[in-house]
């Protein structure tokens, strides 16, 4: 799970269950806290140190350890997506599928089809097929028009005929028409050429 460094203080304050005035001190607004809290308002860097300091002080006072630095603590939800995604490809290894599924959502949209296209080309490596084919699956739904990704488009075709599973191929005919009408992307798979045409 990637969170904010407003719901990591949110998470913190009810595992131990500290009120807000708690961490704020006399410096700072519960209001603000709150805001922080539901992702209304960034957290400033000077904020950012009392707020830590102030917690890991209540934590070690309960007798615990806090587990978090400082750096990760102020770690943007994308950040710590990027992190995560950027180790599963270069370990070439994923774990947790929902948590790659959230990391890629946690990003910008160019992000997005950046990793998408870098772990489909992941699976492919592993000669996990259909999952290389979801992948590309998700970045035809997230693009406007093909023809940067002529080559996906053409790998995406093909493990669609392999594995049989031909329900997004007529919707991206739709959603993509005039693109497949100008390339021969089809013509080199007969199978998919002939459902195209009928």
């Amino acid at each position: 799970m990637f969170l904010s460094p407003g719901e990591k203080i949110l998470k913190y304050r009810k595992h131990y269950k500290i009120k807000q005035e708690d961490i704020t001190g006399d410096k700072v607004s519960k209001t603000y806290l709150g805001m922080v809290e539901s992702g209304r308002k960034s957290l400033s860097k000077k904020m950012s140190v009392i707020f830590y300091k102030n917690l890991k002080r209540i934590v070690e006072e309960l007798g615990e350890e806090l587990t978090i630095t400082y750096e990760s603590f102020i770690e943007t939800s994308e950040e710590q997506a990027k992190k995560y995604l950027d180790k599963v490809i270069k370990d070439r290894e994923i774990n947790n599928k929902w948590l790659v599924e959230e990391g890629i959502l946690k990003v910008s949209k160019i992000d997005q089809i950046k990793y998408i296209i870098d772990l489909a080309e992941m699976y492919l490596k592993l000669e996990n097929t259909n999952e290389a084919r979801r992948m590309y699956s998700k970045l035809f739904q997230r693009i406007t028009e093909i023809k940067k990704y002529e080559k996906e488009f053409e790998i995406f075709i093909n493990l669609c005929a392999k594995h049989e599973k031909y329900e997004i191929i007529s919707l991206l005919f739709n959603k993509y028409k005039d693109d497949i009408l100008a390339n021969q992307i089809l013509k080199r798979n007969d199978k998919i050429y002939y459902l195209y045409l009928f």
